[in-house]
């Protein structure tokens, strides 16, 4: 079910018009479209692999076994530039697979828009989705190229950008049922892992987003600092952790910040490895992290999540699941015209705006702030507690929580289309599908003081 339904008949008919549009294009120049599609992978693969005869002999005979059994191929493209971005793509193809011809052999070709330099990010997905999608992979892609040139009159691509953009959903998961899992070797694989990194007992993973990563794997890329994290800020949360009997799990990658937290696992600087990346998720009791991709993975895994130090609330939470037990504590935005802290709707109407660039902030005149140690200390009390079922709702609790909700729906009502999916082209609304802490907006009650809610 999406999350919007406004003007759904009409907003349907536009997007089956633009993608009929794309389609008839793409069908026109269907053999040159495609080769250049495959010649981007190839090189993010660096995989120039040439076709000799006595591969064009084998590749024949393989295609011949295949369109035997199948009437037609269809190639969808999916892109792999952000592990958000991507598993949540992933996962709508895998939820729409009892809708596809079984004539049909479907095969998913990554892709990659310009100015991303970063490759597959992770070549796990693969080993991961494997029983549920064909891949177009560094081993097999010369010989769908060879298909591609001598066989396109097969090669239907009419789908081809149907997860162009990840499509709205509301889907609740039930803690500890993921929704793929993982093969008894790869099990194997990264239990040995745990026990080479230590981890014996029950543990947190926490991530700090830095820019770091966007700036490496994009050419030209904006300033989003603004989003960033310090590892650091964890100090208090890590120690209380610590003394309930948790190990701590410092995620990431390409990770810049020294964490100087005593203690420690360093899982980004010291073991990072791919398939860890959704195996230490899918086994923590929670994530503690911010606005980065691997926040929007926890779910599809069962996990619940805490996001800190959220600054941007209209875009990027269409397409996830949730857990019951998900929350978030927001960055403070303060307007140095008006000398005063936004309410939550006033934040909304800003992040709309500006989403993640710093740019934006500093032309509508916003000093973004982050989380302070305390704050974050309490958000994960309040989540282990709820967790636990030591968490006692008061009923001025459900009164404040009953004014947030209002105010995501008032925001709702007044804005059909989020600023940012409408700049990439995707239709619909976004908002924040789960609930903020009630422990943070105690401390900030001005945050509900929006004119309208009672």
């Amino acid at each position: 079910m999406p999350l919007f339904v406004g003007n759904w008949d009409r907003i349907e008919m536009k997007k089956l018009k633009v993608v009929n549009e794309i389609t008839n294009s793409l069908e026109k120049n269907k053999i040159f479209f495609l080769l250049n599609e495959i010649h981007k992978y190839e090189l993010q693969l660096q995989n120039y692999d040439k076709l000799s005869l006595k591969k064009l002999i084998s590749y024949e005979r393989k295609w011949k076994q295949i369109s035997q059994k199948y009437i037609k191929i269809n190639l969808y493209g999916i892109e792999f530039v952000g592990i958000g971005e991507t598993i949540s793509r992933l996962f709508s193809y895998v939820v729409d697979k009892h809708k596809r011809s079984k004539n049909n052999f479907h095969v998913v070709l990554p892709t990659f828009f310009s100015g991303y330099k970063g490759g597959i990010f992770n070549n796990r997905i693969f080993d991961i989705f494997r029983n549920n999608i064909n891949f177009v992979t560094g081993q097999n892609i010369s010989f769908w190229k060879y298909v591609i040139i001598f066989h396109s009159n097969k090669v239907e691509i009419s789908k081809y950008n149907q997860y162009k953009f990840r499509a709205p959903i509301v889907l609740n998961i039930n803690v500890g049922v993921p929704l793929i899992s993982f093969s008894n070797e790869m099990i194997r694989y990264a239990e040995k892992k745990m026990i080479d990194m230590g981890i014996k007992k029950k543990y947190v993973c926490f991530h700090a987003r830095e820019v770091l990563t966007k700036v490496k794997n994009f050419s030209n890329y904006p300033d989003t600092s603004v989003a960033d994290v310090n590892i650091n800020s964890f100090r208090k949360s890590f120690e209380y952790l610590q003394d309930l009997g948790f190990c701590v799990v410092r995620m990431g990658k390409d990770e810049r910040r020294e964490c100087k937290i005593e203690g420690i696992i360093d899982y980004s600087k010291l073991f990072y490895d791919q398939l860890m990346d959704f195996y230490l998720i899918a086994n923590c009791k929670f994530l503690v992290g911010s606005a980065s991709g691997l926040t929007s993975i926890t779910a599809f895994w069962g996990r619940p999540v805490l996001i800190t130090n959220l600054n941007a609330f209209c875009y990027g939470f269409e397409s996830l699941p949730t857990t019951k037990f998900d929350l978030y504590i927001p960055k403070k935005f303060y307007s140095i015209k008006d000398k005063r802290y936004l309410n939550l709707y006033e934040m909304f109407v800003i992040s709309n705006r500006c989403d993640r660039y710093n740019e934006r902030f500093e032309k509508e005149g916003i000093q973004v702030i982050g989380n302070t140690e305390d704050e974050i200390l309490r958000a994960i009390k309040e989540m282990n507690d709820k967790m636990e079922g030591l968490w006692e709702e008061t009923e001025y609790e459900i009164i404040c929580m009953e004014k947030y909700w209002k105010i995501i729906d008032l925001w709702k009502k007044r804005h059909k289309i989020c600023l940012t999916r409408k700049r990439y082209g995707g239709d619909g609304y976004t908002m924040m599908p789960m609930p903020i802490c009630y422990s943070y907006i105690k401390e900030n009650m001005y945050l509900l003081e929006v004119e309208g809610i009672k």
